[in-house]
């Protein structure tokens, strides 16, 4: 993968935080995605996102009755918000990075 740079997709950079959510070691990763020693925290610590939305908007769909079904399980199993789950489930289909807080908790205890 080639070295992360500010003009180059975010592609790099999720790779970084996936490596460092699991545990994996800060010159192990930079091995990995190809990228300088002194980037890996950099990315680690502007990857961690916050989801203050202070102007959010509000969004309204319709869906089937078992649709709303799975959706409801989903907020039980993962034990999120219905806004929490929505708000992770559009980040992931727009290919944003979104993480759970027990892989939020596990980066900002990550120091390697």
């Amino acid at each position: 993968m080639p070295p992360i740079s500010k003009r180059r997709s975010t592609t790099a950079r999720q790779e970084v935080l996936r490596l460092a959510v699991r545990g994996i070691g800060d010159a192990e990763i930079t091995v990995r995605v190809g990228c300088s020693l002194p980037t890996v925290p950099r990315v680690r610590t502007r990857g961690m996102v916050t989801k203050r939305t202070t102007k959010g908007r509000v969004l309204q769909g319709r869906v089937s009755a078992r649709e709303a079904e799975a959706f409801e399980a989903l907020v039980t199993e993962t034990g999120m918000t219905t806004s929490g789950l929505l708000w992770h489930m559009i980040r992931l289909s727009s290919g944003m990075v979104a993480f759970r807080r027990d892989e939020v908790a596990a980066l900002k205890t990550s120091t390697n």
